[in-house]
């Protein structure tokens, strides 16, 4: 009876065994070989690249990308490139299918933002500007649309197949269209505020702040108006000083204003900043619903920043996608600039 152990072949004699038998190498040797081999093979990779001019290669393809993410993974050679003839198929079949889309130019990557940091920032528990908030919602929105192009294009006649390499890119992505437009409905990312819609409470504090202040500036009209036409000032003036409403008036008339409060002075001292006695009510109030108002725009903001803390590991991938998509089509790009040839595998699996 035979018994192969350690890749050592042993032949069993009639009698048991008097010792146990060991392998014919240590653990720690079969690591060390394993190590040797991954460094053998890493070192082999290496050269290749060097000779290739595999940096180079990248950098120049860096210019034929569409988004930041894309440019700096190739400009910094970090593209990903086929291990096994499978893994080359998959690019060479991208490839080919992002061609025509090139000439097409029917995809726009314009409003794709690399909103890493911000997911880094939400999921430290740093509360979002309105800024980073309309950056994902621009990036949401672009690759959604990406999509949907990529589709309407693979809808045409019986060219399906032929873009099926990029659909398949994106096909799995959540483009969490919920979360777009729940930001897209609480901020004007085109005058960067919060809207009133975004919550009832935000609404009701923003309507009493503007009464207020509607009464207050009415006020304020009255008595500026009666300093000017006293000789008090040049010309009637409201301002706002030390976060409050009050009127302009000479140094020399402030009894203009009796029982009202100095706020502050021009540089020259000849006018004064009055807070007049009966606006100090309103004042107060504007005061406390200005703070009620951006405790509340706070809390909304939070909570869409929450959203997208939690929508982390979709977003991510949903970048990756895309950086997949812009490589491929900028590979396209690049492989027409040098009139590049597709090559093809033989059955005996070289190129």
């Amino acid at each position: 009876m035979e018994i192969s152990y350690s890749f050592i072949s042993i032949r069993k004699t009639p009698r048991m065994f008097a010792r146990v038998l060991r392998p014919a190498f240590s653990l720690s040797a079969t690591h060390e070989s394993v190590s040797v081999r991954i460094s053998t093979s890493q070192a082999l990779q290496n050269e290749t690249l060097r000779v290739l001019e595999w940096s180079s290669i990248c950098k120049q393809l860096s210019t034929f990308t569409s988004t930041s993410m894309g440019f700096d993974v190739a400009h910094n050679a970090n593209i990903r490139f086929g291990r096994t003839r499978e893994e080359s198929q998959k690019l060479l079949d991208q490839t080919t299918a992002a061609e025509a889309v090139v000439v097409s130019r029917q995809l726009d990557f314009s409003g794709i933002e690399d909103v890493s940091g911000i997911l880094n920032s939400a999921t430290s528990g740093k509360l979002l500007t309105i800024a980073e908030l309309c950056s994902v919602r621009r990036s949401l929105k672009a690759a959604r649309e990406l999509f949907e192009k990529l589709q309407a294009l693979a809808g045409n006649g019986h060219s399906s197949d032929r873009f099926m390499p990029l659909l398949e890119i994106l096909q799995n992505c959540n483009f969490l269209v919920e979360l777009e437009r729940k930001i897209e409905f609480c901020i004007d990312c085109n005058y960067s505020i919060v809207l009133d819609r975004a919550s009832d409470d935000l609404e009701l504090i923003r309507l009493e702040k503007k009464r207020n202040m509607e009464e207050l500036d009415s006020l304020l009209k009255a008595v500026s108006s009666k300093i000017y036409q006293a000789g008090g000032i040049d010309k009637p003036l409201i301002i706002k000083r030390r976060a409050r409403m009050c009127v302009a008036v000479r140094a020399t008339h402030k009894n203009l204003v009796p029982g009202g409060i100095v706020l502050s002075a021009s540089s020259s001292g000849a006018t004064y900043f009055i807070e007049p006695k009966e606006a100090v009510d309103l004042n107060n109030m504007d005061v406390r619903l200005s703070n009620s108002e951006e405790a509340e725009e706070i809390a909304i903001l939070s909570m869409l920043t929450n959203e997208i803390s939690e929508s982390e590991n979709h977003i991510r991938y949903l970048l990756d996608r895309i950086l997949e998509l812009d490589l491929a089509l900028a590979r396209a790009a690049y492989g027409r600039w040098m009139s590049g040839v597709c090559p093809c595998f033989s059955s005996k699996g070289s190129i």
